[in-house]
């Protein structure tokens, strides 16, 4: 059963639309993607979907934007790792280095294996870029889904 039928079958499940959403977003349809996302929060703050237009935003390089939904999401989930993450890594991003290590700080905590994946986050200026470049990590987003 393809994604359509499914969310047609479930009469608009969350979980389905967001799913056609990151589709789209991985083959680069934005503006399909953001639709599907908002279709969801128009309703409520379901989880992926904030995550998702976020990561939205900041491939964009709309790190306010994309702050805005990180923050939407840890009111939702605040000890969530990839939420977390997101925070840290948007923060970083605009130099408020101060909510980055505290986010940073607790996901070492939560979840070690994922901080140790995004350890540029420890550093600042240009030595944290060529980190994150060499990790080949500075524009990875991970999409968010549930099964």
């Amino acid at each position: 059963m393809c994604i359509r039928d499914r969310i047609d079958s479930t009469q608009g499940d969350p979980r389905y639309i967001n799913s056609l959403g990151v589709l789209y977003a991985k083959y680069g349809l934005d503006e399909k993607a953001e639709e599907q996302f908002n279709k969801i929060l128009k309703e409520t703050d379901y989880l992926p979907a904030l995550m998702n237009m976020g990561n939205l935003f900041y491939i964009k390089e709309d790190y306010k934007k994309a702050r805005e939904y990180y923050t939407r999401a840890q009111k939702v989930s605040p000890n969530n790792p990839r939420v977390l993450l997101s925070i840290a890594r948007v923060n970083h991003e605009i130099e408020n280095y101060g909510t980055a290590r505290e986010a940073y700080s607790k996901l070492k905590e939560i979840a070690p294996d994922l901080a140790s994946r995004f350890a540029y986050l420890d550093l600042r200026g240009e030595e944290a870029t060529r980190a994150a470049n060499v990790a080949g990590v500075k524009n990875l987003v991970l999409w968010e889904e549930e099964e």
